[in-house]
């Protein structure tokens, strides 16, 4: 049995929406990884992206992660309680990001995304 706790936001270098998506995340004592998207979009696009890609890592990380508990921190509500299935997703652009998020989590023996105010997610991750 393991917890893992990741970390993870997304940003943009610009105006939303249209401009270049980058992302950090951290899990466990390892070192934070930063992420420039190389694509234009929304916000909340880039919150998914980041969050895909953290779950990604721990996967490769553990290989089999059946029996990890994995705890994601976030300040994005919206991410967080469409994840979760609280909310609907609506915005097209999102619908299939979500999904491949919930997919991933699917693999793990349990998961929960926790709202996480602002300042916490600076203090680990710096933006």
């Amino acid at each position: 049995m393991s917890l893992t706790e990741l970390w993870c936001d997304g940003g943009l270098h610009g105006k939303n929406p249209g401009a270049l998506l980058y992302g950090s995340y951290k899990y466990n004592n390892y070192e934070k990884i930063t992420l420039n998207h190389e694509i234009t979009g929304t916000s909340n696009e880039s919150e998914y992206i980041t969050l895909i890609a953290g779950i990604n890592a721990v996967i490769q990380e553990y290989g089999c992660v059946q029996d990890v508990d994995l705890v994601v921190r976030t300040d994005s509500q919206l991410v967080g309680n469409q994840v979760h299935g609280y909310w609907n997703v609506n915005a097209e652009n999102l619908k299939w990001l979500c999904y491949i998020a919930q997919m991933l989590l699917g693999n793990f023996r349990s998961w929960n995304i926790e709202w996480t105010p602002r300042n916490q997610i600076v203090d680990v991750l710096g933006h």
